[in-house]
Protein backbone atom coordinates (compact mmCIF):
# COMPACT_ATOMS: atom_id res chain seq x y z
CA UNK A 1 0.00 0.00 0.00
CA UNK A 2 1.11 3.55 -0.92
CA UNK A 3 0.69 6.46 1.44
CA UNK A 4 -1.82 8.67 0.69
CA UNK A 5 -2.18 12.37 1.82
CA UNK A 6 -4.97 15.32 2.79
CA UNK A 7 -4.53 18.69 4.01
CA UNK A 8 -6.32 19.82 7.37
CA UNK A 9 -5.11 23.62 8.63
CA UNK A 10 -2.08 23.82 5.70
CA UNK A 11 -0.67 20.72 7.54
CA UNK A 12 -0.12 17.49 5.20
CA UNK A 13 -1.53 14.59 6.71
CA UNK A 14 -0.33 10.70 5.46
CA UNK A 15 -2.58 7.42 6.14
CA UNK A 16 -2.92 4.49 4.53
CA UNK A 17 -6.04 3.23 3.07
CA UNK A 18 -7.54 -0.44 2.35
CA UNK A 19 -10.67 -1.43 0.64
CA UNK A 20 -12.12 2.26 -0.90
CA UNK A 21 -15.62 1.45 -1.89
CA UNK A 22 -16.55 -0.20 1.05
CA UNK A 23 -19.02 1.96 2.48
CA UNK A 24 -18.82 1.21 6.35
CA UNK A 25 -15.10 2.58 7.76
CA UNK A 26 -13.01 1.28 10.22
CA UNK A 27 -10.99 4.47 11.76
CA UNK A 28 -7.41 3.11 13.18
CA UNK A 29 -5.42 5.59 15.50
CA UNK A 30 -1.92 4.46 16.23
CA UNK A 31 -0.25 5.10 19.58
CA UNK A 32 2.89 7.63 20.90
CA UNK A 33 5.99 6.80 18.75
CA UNK A 34 4.34 4.07 15.84
CA UNK A 35 2.71 4.97 13.05
CA UNK A 36 -0.36 3.39 10.22
CA UNK A 37 2.34 0.56 9.49
CA UNK A 38 0.80 -0.79 13.32
CA UNK A 39 -2.21 -1.94 11.75
CA UNK A 40 -0.55 -3.81 8.58
CA UNK A 41 -1.82 -6.65 9.91
CA UNK A 42 -5.36 -5.19 9.73
CA UNK A 43 -4.74 -3.87 7.12
CA UNK A 44 -4.61 -7.19 5.17
CA UNK A 45 -7.15 -9.17 7.16
CA UNK A 46 -9.37 -11.16 4.55
CA UNK A 47 -11.61 -10.80 8.13
CA UNK A 48 -11.70 -7.38 7.41
CA UNK A 49 -12.33 -6.73 3.53
CA UNK A 50 -15.98 -5.87 3.74
CA UNK A 51 -14.76 -2.82 5.37
CA UNK A 52 -12.88 0.58 4.57
CA UNK A 53 -9.86 0.16 6.41
CA UNK A 54 -8.25 4.19 7.25
CA UNK A 55 -4.78 3.99 9.45
CA UNK A 56 -3.55 7.50 9.74
CA UNK A 57 -0.30 9.17 10.93
CA UNK A 58 -0.75 11.37 13.67
CA UNK A 59 1.21 14.93 13.75
CA UNK A 60 4.99 14.38 13.95
CA UNK A 61 4.28 10.90 13.69
CA UNK A 62 5.38 8.38 10.25
CA UNK A 63 5.00 10.54 7.15
CA UNK A 64 2.49 13.16 8.59
CA UNK A 65 3.93 17.17 9.27
CA UNK A 66 5.01 18.47 12.54
CA UNK A 67 1.74 20.94 14.05
CA UNK A 68 3.02 24.32 13.28
CA UNK A 69 2.11 25.68 16.27
CA UNK A 70 4.18 22.87 18.19
CA UNK A 71 1.36 22.60 20.37
CA UNK A 72 0.94 18.71 21.12
CA UNK A 73 -1.09 18.00 24.07
CA UNK A 74 -4.33 15.53 24.30
CA UNK A 75 -7.10 17.69 23.88
CA UNK A 76 -4.83 19.74 20.28
CA UNK A 77 -4.44 15.91 18.95
CA UNK A 78 -8.65 15.19 19.85
CA UNK A 79 -9.11 18.68 18.21
CA UNK A 80 -6.97 17.22 14.82
CA UNK A 81 -8.55 13.59 14.55
CA UNK A 82 -12.05 14.76 14.45
CA UNK A 83 -10.93 17.02 11.82
CA UNK A 84 -9.30 14.28 10.04
CA UNK A 85 -12.08 11.93 10.46
CA UNK A 86 -14.53 14.08 9.14
CA UNK A 87 -12.33 14.44 6.05
CA UNK A 88 -12.04 11.16 5.20
CA UNK A 89 -14.86 9.29 6.36
CA UNK A 90 -17.61 11.88 4.31
CA UNK A 91 -20.62 11.06 6.11
CA UNK A 92 -20.31 7.32 6.01
CA UNK A 93 -20.89 5.59 9.21
CA UNK A 94 -17.61 4.57 11.48
CA UNK A 95 -15.94 3.14 14.18
CA UNK A 96 -12.79 4.36 16.06
CA UNK A 97 -10.20 1.29 16.59
CA UNK A 98 -7.59 3.37 18.66
CA UNK A 99 -4.07 1.40 20.82
CA UNK A 100 -2.44 2.73 23.94
CA UNK A 101 -1.88 6.84 23.88
CA UNK A 102 -4.91 6.94 20.50
CA UNK A 103 -7.49 5.69 22.53
CA UNK A 104 -6.44 8.67 24.76
CA UNK A 105 -6.80 10.96 21.35
CA UNK A 106 -9.98 9.30 20.47
CA UNK A 107 -11.90 10.09 23.96
CA UNK A 108 -10.06 13.93 23.30
CA UNK A 109 -12.13 13.60 19.88
CA UNK A 110 -15.27 13.01 21.30
CA UNK A 111 -15.88 16.44 22.40
CA UNK A 112 -15.86 17.98 18.90
CA UNK A 113 -19.45 16.67 18.72
CA UNK A 114 -18.54 13.36 16.35
CA UNK A 115 -20.97 10.53 16.15
CA UNK A 116 -19.07 7.55 15.52
CA UNK A 117 -21.16 3.96 15.15
CA UNK A 118 -18.60 2.46 18.13
CA UNK A 119 -15.17 2.59 19.93
CA UNK A 120 -12.68 0.00 20.59
CA UNK A 121 -10.05 0.60 23.14
CA UNK A 122 -6.92 -1.52 22.36
CA UNK A 123 -4.43 -1.15 25.63
CA UNK A 124 -6.57 1.44 26.61
CA UNK A 125 -4.73 4.44 28.44
CA UNK A 126 -8.00 6.74 29.24
CA UNK A 127 -7.56 8.48 32.27
CA UNK A 128 -9.95 10.05 34.03
CA UNK A 129 -10.65 12.03 37.71
CA UNK A 130 -8.17 10.15 40.16
CA UNK A 131 -6.35 8.12 37.61
CA UNK A 132 -3.45 9.46 35.27
CA UNK A 133 -0.82 8.00 32.96
CA UNK A 134 1.87 7.80 35.69
CA UNK A 135 -1.28 5.58 38.15
CA UNK A 136 -1.53 3.00 35.30
CA UNK A 137 1.83 2.61 33.85
CA UNK A 138 3.50 -1.09 35.03
CA UNK A 139 6.43 -0.79 36.91
CA UNK A 140 9.43 -1.94 35.68
CA UNK A 141 9.33 -1.33 32.28
CA UNK A 142 10.88 0.63 29.73
CA UNK A 143 7.73 3.34 28.79
CA UNK A 144 9.56 6.54 29.57
CA UNK A 145 11.01 6.13 26.57
CA UNK A 146 7.85 7.07 24.83
CA UNK A 147 7.95 10.51 26.91
CA UNK A 148 11.35 11.77 25.75
CA UNK A 149 13.35 12.50 23.38
CA UNK A 150 16.91 11.40 24.24
CA UNK A 151 16.57 7.74 25.33
CA UNK A 152 18.98 5.13 25.50
CA UNK A 153 19.03 2.75 22.34
CA UNK A 154 19.33 0.28 24.50
CA UNK A 155 16.00 1.24 26.40
CA UNK A 156 14.11 2.01 22.98
CA UNK A 157 14.78 -1.99 21.86
CA UNK A 158 14.14 -3.21 25.66
CA UNK A 159 10.60 -1.66 25.24
CA UNK A 160 9.89 -3.01 21.66
CA UNK A 161 10.06 -6.69 22.87
CA UNK A 162 8.29 -5.20 26.40
CA UNK A 163 5.36 -4.16 23.95
CA UNK A 164 5.84 -6.81 21.61
CA UNK A 165 6.06 -10.56 22.13
CA UNK A 166 5.33 -11.65 18.89
CA UNK A 167 8.81 -12.96 17.60
CA UNK A 168 9.13 -11.56 13.77
CA UNK A 169 12.02 -9.09 13.24
CA UNK A 170 9.77 -7.52 10.80
CA UNK A 171 7.25 -6.10 13.59
CA UNK A 172 10.45 -4.98 16.29
CA UNK A 173 12.03 -3.51 12.85
CA UNK A 174 8.78 -1.47 11.92
CA UNK A 175 8.24 -0.32 15.86
CA UNK A 176 12.07 0.74 16.37
CA UNK A 177 11.94 2.66 12.88
CA UNK A 178 8.43 4.16 13.38
CA UNK A 179 10.23 5.50 17.16
CA UNK A 180 12.95 7.45 15.53
CA UNK A 181 10.95 8.64 13.13
CA UNK A 182 9.07 11.04 15.22
CA UNK A 183 9.50 14.64 14.59
CA UNK A 184 9.61 17.71 16.67
CA UNK A 185 10.28 16.83 19.77
CA UNK A 186 6.47 15.14 20.12
CA UNK A 187 7.65 13.47 23.03
CA UNK A 188 8.88 15.79 25.53
CA UNK A 189 6.28 18.02 24.33
CA UNK A 190 3.58 15.72 25.03
CA UNK A 191 4.74 15.16 28.63
CA UNK A 192 5.10 18.18 29.57
CA UNK A 193 1.57 18.76 28.62
CA UNK A 194 0.53 15.58 30.58
CA UNK A 195 1.94 17.31 33.94
CA UNK A 196 0.46 20.65 32.77
CA UNK A 197 -3.11 18.65 33.57
CA UNK A 198 -3.91 19.88 29.77
CA UNK A 199 -6.18 16.33 29.21
CA UNK A 200 -10.37 16.23 29.89
CA UNK A 201 -12.18 13.53 31.73
CA UNK A 202 -11.49 10.95 29.11
CA UNK A 203 -13.58 7.93 31.22
CA UNK A 204 -16.48 10.91 31.23
CA UNK A 205 -16.26 11.55 27.35
CA UNK A 206 -16.71 7.86 26.91
CA UNK A 207 -19.16 7.23 28.89
CA UNK A 208 -21.13 10.16 27.40
CA UNK A 209 -21.05 8.23 23.94
CA UNK A 210 -23.44 5.74 25.50
CA UNK A 211 -22.80 2.80 23.42
CA UNK A 212 -21.28 -0.41 23.81
CA UNK A 213 -17.60 -0.44 24.13
CA UNK A 214 -15.27 -2.96 22.72
CA UNK A 215 -12.25 -2.63 25.19
CA UNK A 216 -9.08 -5.18 24.38
CA UNK A 217 -6.43 -6.08 26.37
CA UNK A 218 -3.34 -8.22 26.23
CA UNK A 219 -3.12 -10.90 29.40
CA UNK A 220 0.59 -10.26 29.15
CA UNK A 221 0.37 -6.65 29.30
CA UNK A 222 3.99 -5.65 30.53
CA UNK A 223 3.08 -1.63 29.75
CA UNK A 224 -0.06 -0.82 31.05
CA UNK A 225 -1.89 -2.21 34.27
CA UNK A 226 -5.19 -4.17 32.43
CA UNK A 227 -7.80 -3.98 35.20
CA UNK A 228 -7.95 -0.42 36.07
CA UNK A 229 -11.01 0.53 34.21
CA UNK A 230 -12.33 -3.28 35.70
CA UNK A 231 -14.61 -0.85 38.00
CA UNK A 232 -15.52 2.27 36.21
CA UNK A 233 -19.14 0.84 35.10
CA UNK A 234 -18.14 1.48 31.32
CA UNK A 235 -20.92 0.52 28.74
CA UNK A 236 -18.92 -2.74 27.66
CA UNK A 237 -19.86 -4.91 24.74
CA UNK A 238 -20.64 -8.58 25.60
CA UNK A 239 -20.78 -7.56 28.74
CA UNK A 240 -16.81 -7.55 29.53
CA UNK A 241 -13.37 -6.73 29.19
CA UNK A 242 -11.43 -8.63 26.61
CA UNK A 243 -8.02 -10.14 27.85
CA UNK A 244 -6.10 -12.16 24.81
CA UNK A 245 -3.67 -14.85 25.64
CA UNK A 246 0.04 -14.68 24.54
CA UNK A 247 -0.28 -11.10 23.88
CA UNK A 248 1.55 -8.10 25.46
CA UNK A 249 0.49 -4.05 24.63
CA UNK A 250 0.63 -4.23 20.91
CA UNK A 251 -1.84 -7.13 20.96
CA UNK A 252 -3.29 -6.49 17.68
CA UNK A 253 0.26 -7.44 16.38
CA UNK A 254 1.10 -10.72 18.72
CA UNK A 255 -2.63 -11.97 18.28
CA UNK A 256 -3.84 -10.44 14.82
CA UNK A 257 -6.54 -13.47 14.27
CA UNK A 258 -7.74 -13.26 17.57
CA UNK A 259 -7.88 -9.80 17.33
CA UNK A 260 -9.57 -9.24 13.74
CA UNK A 261 -12.36 -11.50 14.45
CA UNK A 262 -13.13 -9.98 17.61
CA UNK A 263 -13.01 -6.49 16.01
CA UNK A 264 -14.98 -8.03 12.66
CA UNK A 265 -17.56 -9.22 15.71
CA UNK A 266 -18.17 -5.95 17.26
CA UNK A 267 -18.32 -4.29 13.53
CA UNK A 268 -21.07 -6.34 12.46
CA UNK A 269 -23.02 -5.94 15.72
CA UNK A 270 -22.22 -2.15 15.63
CA UNK A 271 -23.13 -0.61 12.37
CA UNK A 272 -26.91 -0.20 11.56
Amino acid sequence: MKKEYLKIDNLQVAYLEQNKMCEKVIFFVHGNSLSSKNWEFQLNSPQLKEFRLIAIDLPAHGDTNPFPENDYNLKTLGNFLAQAVKALTRESPYIFAGISLGTNIIAEALAHNLKPDGIVLISSCIIGKGISLESIAMPGTNVHVVFTDDAKPQDVNSYAHEAILRGDPGSLENFINDYHKVKDNFRSKLYTSIQLNKYSDQIDLVKSLNLPILIIFGENDYVINTHYLDKKELNLWEDKIHRLSKASHLVNIDAPEQFDQLLFSYSKSMFK
